[in-house]
C-alpha cells in the first residue's frame, strides 16, 4: 500500500464520514440495532455513538473492517463504546461465520455515495 493509502485516505474517508447528513442518518438507525450485531464496512466507527446505551444496547458488535490503517482512527471510538466490540480484518465477501448474528442485524455505511440500504428484520434496522 502506498502514502496515500495509508495516510492520506483514512482521514479523507473519516471526514467525508463526519458530514452531517451520514450524522442525521446514522443518528436515525442506529439506535434501533439490538442483540449481536454485524457492522459490515466499520470505517472510523462514526456509528459507535448511536448505538443505544444501557438494557438497549447491542449484546455486542463485529466490526467488519479490512483497512487496518481506517480501523486505526477508530480505536478512540472502540475504548468508548459501552458494549463489545470485535473487529474483524475481513472483507464482506469473507464474514467469518462464528460472527453470523442469530437475528441478522447489518448496519452499512455506505458514506461517500449517501445511500440508504435498510434491513428487513423485525428487531433491527440499518443503513
Amino acid at each position: 500500500m502506498g502514502l496515500y493509502a495509508r495516510h492520506v485516505l483514512p482521514k479523507l474517508i473519516d471526514a467525508a464520514c463526519a458530514q452531517k447528513p451520514m450524522s442525521e442518518l446514522r443518528a436515525y438507525y442506529v439506535p434501533r440495532l439490538r442483540g449481536r450485531v454485524l457492522e459490515i464496512g466499520f470505517g472510523t466507527g462514526h456509528n459507535l455513538k448511536h448505538y443505544a446505551s444501557g438494557d438497549a444496547a447491542p449484546e455486542s458488535l463485529h466490526a467488519l473492517e479490512p483497512a487496518p490503517d481506517i480501523v486505526a482512527l477508530a480505536s478512540a471510538r472502540i475504548a468508548q463504546a459501552p458494549f463489545p466490540v470485535e473487529v474483524l480484518a475481513s472483507s464482506a465477501e469473507d464474514i467469518p461465520p462464528r460472527t453470523a448474528p442469530s437475528t441478522p442485524c447489518f448496519a452499512l455505511g455506505r458514506c461517500v455515495r449517501f445511500r440508504t440500504s435498510i434491513a428487513r428484520s423485525p428487531s433491527c434496522a440499518a443503513f
